[in-house]
């Protein structure tokens, strides 16, 4: 059973001691610990450890004062000093003491210090192998002068035994006279100089040192020196016959008489083996420094150059290359050294066009010997004398980043240590290569960060530049509607509050389609399309805003140009409006032209190109570039002079590309430019193409028979069913009402309606379930349209009910005017005759609205000039303002006071009973009852425009579905004080 290895630690650092104590105990070596010189060496004295681990800088005694110490009790245990970087010197001088090895602290890789110690001990081991056969060869040197002697004394008896006891010697034995004359030589001392016996003894000492060493190489010059200088023993580095080299071990002994024995013997292997460790060491050394150089390396090119120095620093090496790879696998050349430049010009299109060729056959590094350079790096790098060549790819994270290529005149292979030297140095640089991208990929995403925020900053400035605008006008209009002596005077200034509320919705649309566009949330809705009627539409309004402005318009429709074709509408003219608001903005005089051009046409495609073309300010060749990136204008004078927020190029570029289009411009500075797109549409069939404009128009058919349908309004609050009921009755409408799903979907069944209003959350069954079985089994209402109403605005609601079959959202509270829009949208008594026509009922007959192949479905709203109803702007009630905004109030009831004031006496008959349950449902921690009564109140507050309460009700019908118990608590108070406050109003 092997024995456990003693290690002896000195150090004054516990921390020190510590971490070697751990790592060498959990590798099964003894670990003894001392913190200063004296405690070290009486541990020393008392357990004899196999090594020592000694720092230099220690209280008291020195750690050179222990090396010596030791090293004069004994010079066989192996000693490593552990100190700090930067002290060569104390290094060396701790080696000429008598240390055996030196490391650097820290010991940021604790496997340097364990593969430190095993050579030593290997050394060790060496060492005292060495001293044993030294010791038994002495003993047998000893042995044999005594036989020898002897035999001496009986040689006159018998030679033939005296020639026995030589040949027998394993070691190569030679007897010498005074005057240098080889007497004996045994064949073991034959086959090691590779001379034979004769030539060995026919040496004439006499002759000159030349023709000795012409013909015996160092044997000739080492036999006069011993004989000279008696040396008992030693190494040589002998030439044997044929130029080998071969290290030689030897003893002499001078014999009775003055004449010379030598015995030697061949160490080679042993000098190898011990040249090998140290340059083991070296290599390790080496590759520590490089790391720590590489892990803080600012320059690629710095990094490859010293990486490849040290690689030719090996023996082996003589040149080397280090190519990065980029995604397209092409290399570029990094750095080379003790290349020349003739030299590589003529190899490096050979070597580079091979490697791009083989990239992904080098996964692992390939050594080539002459042959395969050749075919590698061509005839050229032959003719200089290469040898040997090799192949080492760099990867991180599974990609080859860059190539290491080295070459040697000198050897014909790499030796396996140069090899593990090389990818030791390629891992290491393939780490500090990937450190050093991501520090460039930070630098560049910061840099991007820095120009984003500054461009986001100037765009902020810029749209709270345009937001105030027709703020301004709006809040200064109004005051002049509240000062406004006559009733023409105040429609007059509404007006213009109107007009400018639309720039300003204008506006915020740009902001929200630019916002769902960076989400990747905006959907197309491609249909059947009129483009001569979209283009037509669109000349003759900017016809009108460049009359305005004393400039020619006018609108040039190409050869061949289709009248229908599939494609989104309303981002068509949305892109359209933003190139020609532009052309309209920044043209002073001239004129502005819009074209549409067939560029091909296929069997079932075409591709179209719009442009829009301006005699405007133009656009610099530096900026044109910029253009198309959100928040940026042509230069920062211009949002000052023209406004704009700088994103309808940018969302006309990400539109057109939504539709699988291309768009640029060409412009030059003061004389104008042209924007310019092309996309590819599906072209239908003229004559169906015309049957589904025609369904798809039928909303335009009027005026609408109110009293040939009937509407079903689902709606399970009282507040809502009298406000809701009180807009259909002032508008003629028809309608029935029930208060929860069930109700709903039985009625669908019993009786056919012409439009269903349908609240999404109601008791028993909700909207979306109900409409779902509306869908599925009525056979009554199946395609009859359905509107949800919802007090939630959030776009999950509208996806949610919209997927379940409803055919657009109304947002409570409603709004009289959007309301009663999309109601009129809606509400269409027409119906599909057995061979497909669309029929438009005049008599009061009811029955299914529009089937699959009419308009159910096809339009949906999307704005709130669609129809979808917004909720108003909260007004606060403290400090003794009105808890209703009655403008809003009485705008909903067509100026009905009356009417608005039986409504709020229903909404305060029915807040009592439902704030006593939300009372009640808080003892019980029921949570879902105050959501439904909070949601309830919400709807109905926000009905008779008491804004106030609908923000405290809509607050804690949050906090209620979050299940914060505490919030709703305060919430369930601040909506009963504010009810307090409310309950006493009273319209005058």
């Amino acid at each position: 059973m092997m024995m456990q290895v003693t290690i002896l630690a000195i150090d004054d650092d516990p921390a020190v001691l510590l971490s070697i104590q751990t790592y060498l105990e959990d590798l099964s070596y003894s670990v003894l610990t001392a913190t200063n010189g004296n405690d070290g060496l009486a541990s020393f004295y008392a357990s004899s450890p196999d090594l020592v681990l000694v720092d230099l800088n220690m209280p008291g005694i020195s750690g050179q004062e222990v090396i010596r110490t030791i090293h004069q009790f004994t010079d066989d245990t192996p000693i490593i000093v552990i100190s700090g970087v930067g002290i060569l010197n104390e290094a060396i001088e701790c080696i000429r003491i008598g240390a055996w090895d030196f490391l650097s602290k820290p010991l940021m890789d604790m496997r340097i210090l364990h593969h430190t110690i095993e050579k030593a001990l290997e050394r060790r081991q060496l060492i005292r192998e060495n001293k044993r056969y030294q010791h038994n060869l002495e003993a047998q040197i000893i042995a044999h002068t005594e036989k020898l002697m002897k035999v001496n004394e009986a040689l006159k008896v018998s030679e033939e035994k005296y020639r026995s006891y030589i040949e027998q010697s394993p070691d190569g034995i030679v007897a010498m006279n005074t005057n240098g004359k080889l007497l004996a030589v045994n064949d073991a001392f034959v086959a090691l100089t590779g001379y034979s016996r004769n030539e060995l003894l026919e040496i004439d000492p006499s002759i000159t040192p030349t023709h000795a060493r012409q013909h015996w190489g160092h044997l000739h010059s080492h036999m006069t020196k011993l004989l000279k200088e008696g040396a008992p023993s030693g190494e040589l580095l002998f030439v044997r016959k044929g130029e080998e080299l071969i290290w030689l071990g030897f003893t002499a002994a001078r014999m009775p008489g003055g004449d010379i024995i030598g015995f030697y013997r061949n160490i080679t292997a042993s000098k190898i083996a011990a040249k090998e460790v140290s340059r083991r060491q070296e290599i390790q050394q080496m590759q520590k420094d490089l790391a720590a150089w590489l892990s803080v390396c600012p320059n690629l090119e710095v990094a490859a150059a010293d990486v490849l120095g040290q690689l030719t620093w090996l023996d082996d090496v003589d040149c080397g290359s280090l190519f990065m790879v980029s995604e397209e696998c092409h290399l570029s050349l990094i750095a080379q050294t003790n290349v020349s430049e003739a030299f590589w010009e003529q190899v490096s299109p050979h070597t580079t066009a091979y490697l791009e060729s083989h990239l992904n056959q080098y996964m692992e590094p390939v050594y080539f010997d002459r042959s395969g350079i050749r075919i590698y790096m061509g005839d050229t790098a032959v003719q200089e004398g290469l040898q040997c060549a090799g192949i080492i790819p760099l990867r991180y994270g599974g990609e080859t980043e860059a190539i290491i290529c080295i070459a040697s005149k000198a050897e014909k292979t790499f030796s396996e240590t140069t090899r593990e030297a090389v990818e030791s140095v390629a891992a290491l640089t393939s780490v500090a290569i990937a450190r050093l991208m991501v520090e460039k990929e930070l630098r560049d995403a910061m840099q991007q960060a820095k120009d984003a925020n500054r461009l986001k900053s100037r765009f902020v400035s810029n749209v709270s530049h345009e937001l105030r605008t027709p703020l301004n006008g709006i809040i200064g209009f109004s005051e002049f509607i509240m000062a406004s002596s006559t009733v023409e005077e105040a429609r007059e200034n509404a007006r213009t509050i109107i007009r400018e509320s639309e720039v300003l919705l204008r506006l915020i649309n740009s902001l929200l389609d630019h916002a769902k566009m960076e989400e990747g949330k905006l959907e197309l809705n491609p249909e059947i399309l009129d483009i001569h009627a979209l283009l037509d539409d669109m000349a003759r309004n900017s016809f009108l805003q460049a009359h305005r402005k004393g400039l020619d318009f006018d609108l040039k429709l190409g050869t061949g140009l289709p009248k229908y074709i599939v494609a989104d509408g309303l981002r068509i003219r949305q892109v359209l409006n933003n190139l020609l608001s532009n052309a309209l903005k920044f043209t002073e005089k001239g004129s502005i032209h819009l074209s549409a051009t067939v560029i091909e046409q296929l069997a079932n495609d075409t591709t179209i190109r719009f442009a829009v073309t301006d005699t405007g300010i133009g656009i610099p060749p530096e900026r044109q570039k910029a253009i198309f990136d959100s928040f940026v204008q042509a230069d920062s004078g211009t949002a000052r002079k023209y406004g704009g927020s700088g994103l309808g190029t940018t969302i006309s570029l990400q539109l057109v590309k939504l539709m699988n289009g291309q768009m640029g411009l060409e412009s030059e500075a003061g004389k104008g430019s042209e924007f310019w797109f092309s996309i590819t549409f599906p072209t239908p069939a003229v004559a169906d193409a015309e049957a589904k404009i025609k369904s798809s128009l039928v909303q335009m058919l009027g005026p609408i028979d109110v009293a040939s349908g009937q509407i079903l309004l689902a709606e399970d609050y009282l507040i809502n069913q009298k406000v809701i009921g009180s807009h259909l009755e002032n508008e003629g409408f028809h309608f029935t009402v029930v208060e929860n799903g069930h109700e709903a979907v039985d009625i669908c069944e019993e009786k056919a309606f012409s439009l269903i209003l349908m609240d999404v959350n109601m008791p028993l069954m909700d909207g979306i379930e109900a409409t779902g079985l509306i869908r599925s089994q009525s056979s009554r209402n199946r395609n009859t349209p359905i509107l949800a109403l919802t007090a939630s605005a959030e776009p999950e609601t509208r996806d949610a009910c919209l997927k379940a079959g409803m055919n657009d959202v109304i947002t409570k509270p409603v709004k009289r005017e959007t309301f009663i829009g999309a109601v009129h949208k809606w509400f269409m008594p027409v119906s599909i005759d057995e061979n497909g026509n669309l029929v438009i009922r005049h008599s009061a007959t009811p029955g299914a609205a529009i089937t699959d192949t009419g308009v159910s479905g096809i339009h949906q709203l999307q704005t709130e000039e669609n129809g979808a109803v917004s909720e108003p702007a909260e007004t606060e009630s403290d400090g003794g303002k009105t808890p209703l905004d009655v403008t809003t109030l009485l705008e909903q009831f067509a100026g009905n006071r009356v009417l608005a004031q039986t409504m709020i006496d229903h909404f305060k008959q029915a807040v009592p009973g439902q704030i006593r349950q939300m009372e009640k449902a808080l003892n019980n921690n029921d949570m879902e009852m105050i959501r439904k009564e909070a949601h309830k109140i919400k709807g109905g507050a926000g009905s008779i425009a008491a804004f106030v309460l609908m923000d405290v009700a809509r607050r804690l019908e949050d906090a209620a579905r979050e299940g914060i118990e505490t919030d709703a608590s305060v919430l369930l108070g601040e909506l009963s004080d504010h009810y307090t406050h409310f309950r006493d109003f009273q319209l005058k």
